[in-house]
């Protein structure tokens, strides 16, 4: 026989538990965004140093977003721009990775991946004089045969 437990917490106490945890995780994520603040014309400087093109992208698509759509491209902007210690960090990483795709298709994958190239030309076996089996039409089909397989 298998025991289970169950806790009955009252709907009142599990709110307030509720409240306290999302009180810290505020706080935590309220000296996270203080802390990229501070960092964020260090963000800027490695984003321009890297790939400067990611970080115009980004104000330019604000901008289209503004013309588009005057109001909710405003709004969209001013939550992009409050938000946009968060989004330096995940534009540098793009930066990065981009950069690194750019150089491993530079170097024709030698870097990553240790090919070998041998010729220019790829081997290939003529299949020309094989012979092929006819394929069956619908109206050849043994369809008996497949019901007894499945039975």
């Amino acid at each position: 026989m298998q025991r289970t437990f169950s806790f009955n917490i009252p709907p009142l106490f599990s709110l307030i538990i509720f409240l306290i945890l999302g009180y810290f995780l505020f706080s935590i994520m309220k000296y996270v965004y203080l802390g990229l603040l501070f960092a964020a014309p260090v963000l800027i400087t490695a984003i321009i140093l890297v790939k400067k093109e990611i970080l115009f992208n980004y104000f330019r698509r604000l901008f289209s977003e503004i013309k588009k759509k005057p109001l909710p491209g405003t709004l969209n902007a001013l939550v992009s721009i409050f938000f946009l210690p968060f989004s330096l960090v995940g534009m540098l990483a793009s930066a990065f990775f981009t950069r690194k795709i750019e150089q491993i298709q530079q170097t024709g994958s030698q870097g990553f991946f240790e090919s070998s190239k041998e010729s220019e030309y790829t081997d290939f076996v003529d299949l020309s004089g094989e012979e092929t089996k006819e394929r069956k039409t619908i109206s050849e089909w043994d369809v008996e045969k497949w019901d007894n397989k499945f039975k």
